[in-house]
């Protein structure tokens, strides 16, 4: 995940010190409980120096080339609802107790475990939606839809960042009927665009939502496997 996800993200590819920065931060939360064993410090060496040495070699993606991509300011629509979690569980529990549980938390295997296949079904499972829709977003383009389509992009990233997070949390809870309302209620949003049969747009969205669950649910089921859980 340190070195997938700095570059799965071209914004996070356009800039070097930034993606070395990102994968040092993860690489450090995975490695921690491990210091100051040897093999801790390898990987947080090597973790950021593949990043760097990728980012090198790849050519840099350009909002030409990668226009559905998120932006930094649009990450405080997934950081604003934790931040407010994060205040209310201080008021709730105490600071000494909420610090503690936290240190517990990074300690946990399993936390770990958890949080890296969240960041896989956000992000990087974003990466793999917008390689599968970049067919159908041509073919809005060359039918003179540049504007639609790239309204289209832009809004489905935001919109699969959470649909991911709500399938994922729900179905690493062993809550899939929770998923399929999730997916119902998204359906039922989009339907007056579906009947209006327009063309290209039919194919955008049900590709598109079949794409996200699909990459939602390997991620969390991947996770209940590690933790040693039923797949349902």
């Amino acid at each position: 995940m340190a070195i997938l996800l700095p570059l799965c993200l071209p914004r996070l590819r356009r800039s070097r010190p930034l993606g070395t920065l990102v994968a040092a931060a993860l690489t450090a939360i995975v490695a921690a409980p491990l210091l100051p064993d040897a093999a801790a410090w390898v990987a947080l060496a090597a973790a950021p120096a593949a990043v760097l040495a990728t980012i090198v070699a790849l050519p840099t993606p350009t909002a030409a080339t990668s226009p559905n991509t998120p932006r930094i300011r649009d990450g405080l629509t997934l950081i604003l609802p934790a931040a407010v979690v994060t205040a209310t569980c201080l008021l709730l529990v105490g600071s000494a107790d909420f610090w503690e549980a936290l240190k517990q938390a990074i300690e946990s295997n399993g936390a770990i475990v958890v949080a890296s296949g969240a960041l896989a079904a956000i992000f990087l499972g974003g990466a793999i939606v917008a390689w599968v829709l970049s067919p159908f977003a041509t073919a809005l383009a060359e039918q003179g839809e540049t504007d639609r389509a790239s309204s289209l992009e832009h809004a489905g990233t935001l919109i699969g960042w959470f649909e991911r997070a709500l399938f994922f949390a729900f179905i690493v809870g062993g809550q899939p009927q929770a998923a399929a309302v999730a997916l119902a209620a998204k359906s039922f949003a989009r339907f007056p665009s579906l009947s209006e049969h327009r063309e290209g747009f039919a194919e955008y969205f049900l590709i598109g939502t079949l794409a996200s669950l699909v990459v939602a649910l390997a991620a969390a089921v991947a996770v209940r496997a590690a933790l040693g859980l039923s797949l349902f």
